[in-house]
């Protein structure tokens, strides 16, 4: 939204240029909103002065098409370069102007709005495709803001442009408090006009250029490094603790939270109600598919009078079922991302030790099995 005030603003001070351009080609008197301060009505009369030559060579040597597109060049870059900006802001429009103006803008600012905001819109209206309802609403609610935000942009914030034109730029010319202290104003943007010319004009690009070899042979093996510290060593990882260490654990301030901490009972009643490492749920033999209506979340769709619809392809009997499950746990609890998967795999290899006494292995089967692997059965009904 700020970025489309900005377009529009600038859109609108563009067209007034022209308007002021316009008036001094044909030798229209200009008037302004407040009085001028001396280096303005330079300015002025000197823009003046300088329109009048152009058109006076441009009747003389209109004959010479060379010459005159030369004269055209200078004339452009003239108007193009305008050193004080405070006579096209101060400078006074009609009603007929504001309206030429306002066509100007919404030519030319509008259609890149729309663009940004078409764009931006329809990302999160792809996410009507997805299955889960409260995705579909989230993509369909943000996509009408967004378009619902161009919509203001061209209606609320065009209109306000004509406010602070009418209202605000007239006070701002005759109570400005730059127009009373003028000189004190026009340092302080010369000063600060200059610094910026000297840094990025003329001591950055020297740098760059003289240390260009060395720019180029330092960022590359800082790239270079970057990619071996994030994908060979260490790696990036997700924390292995939820607690923040910013000494090494043998440290004084560290020693309480990583060895101290856990003796008192309130810090440990504190560290189960803590969700950095929330509990972790898997559910199997549930199809995700969504029963809420993506525009009605009260209203629930139902399957065979449930409210979920159940994956009747998984037969949790099956042994190749059991086996995946099994497998499934061990690389669980052998990974570095989940914690306590221990509690839940020995629940597992305590269901296995129960089947393994009332169900037998199939002494046809080729298939072995280790001891202290979980006994998976040949047949349900064995």
């Amino acid at each position: 939204s700020c970025d489309n005030v900005f377009v529009i603003f600038d859109a609108w001070y563009s067209e007034k240029l022209d308007i002021y351009n316009e008036a001094r080609l044909n030798k229209r008197k200009i008037e302004f909103y407040g009085k001028l301060t001396t280096k303005q009505e330079k300015q002025y009369k000197r823009d003046w002065d300088y329109t009048a030559s152009i058109v006076s060579q441009r009747l003389t040597l209109k004959d010479d098409v060379e010459q005159h597109n030369k004269d055209e060049t200078g004339e452009e870059k003239h108007f193009d370069s305008i050193k004080n900006t405070d006579l096209i802001r101060m400078m006074k429009v009609n009603e007929q102007q504001m309206i030429q103006m306002m066509i100007g803008v919404l030519r030319h600012a509008a259609a890149s709005v729309f663009v940004t905001s078409f764009t931006t819109s329809a990302a999160f209206f792809t996410n009507m495709i997805s299955r889960i309802a409260y995705v579909q609403l989230f993509g369909l609610f943000m996509g009408c803001c967004i378009l619902f935000n161009f919509l203001m942009t061209v209606t609320m914030i065009v209109s306000f442009v004509i406010v602070y034109e009418k209202i605000c730029e007239p006070l701002s010319a005759r109570f400005g408090l730059f127009n009373h202290f003028p000189a004190i104003f026009d340092t302080i943007m010369i000063s600060l006009t200059r610094v910026n010319h000297a840094i990025f004009t003329v001591y950055i690009p020297r740098i760059i250029i003289k240390f260009r070899y060395f720019f180029i042979t330092f960022f590359l093996i800082l790239g270079i490094l970057g990619l071996l510290i994030v994908f060979y060593h260490p790696k990036l990882t997700p924390p292995k603790s939820r607690r923040y260490q910013f000494f090494q654990l043998n440290h004084p301030f560290e020693r309480f939270e990583y060895q101290m901490r856990d003796e008192f009972l309130s810090y440990i009643n504190e560290d189960k109600e803590n969700i950095t490492n929330p509990l972790l749920i898997f559910i199997f033999g549930v199809e995700d598919i969504d029963l809420v209506h993506p525009f009605n979340p009260d209203q629930q769709k139902t399957v065979d009078n449930e409210n979920i619809v159940f994956n009747k392809k998984i037969d949790f009997y099956d042994p190749l079922t059991l086996r995946w499950l099994d497998t499934f746990l061990k690389d669980l609890n052998r990974s570095e991302l989940f914690t306590n998967v221990q509690n839940t795999y020995s629940q597992w290899l305590t269901i296995g030790r129960l089947l393994r006494g009332f169900i037998k292995k199939d002494l046809s089967s080729n298939s072995t099995y280790d001891e202290d692997e979980f006994f998976v059965p040949s047949t349900r009904n064995e």
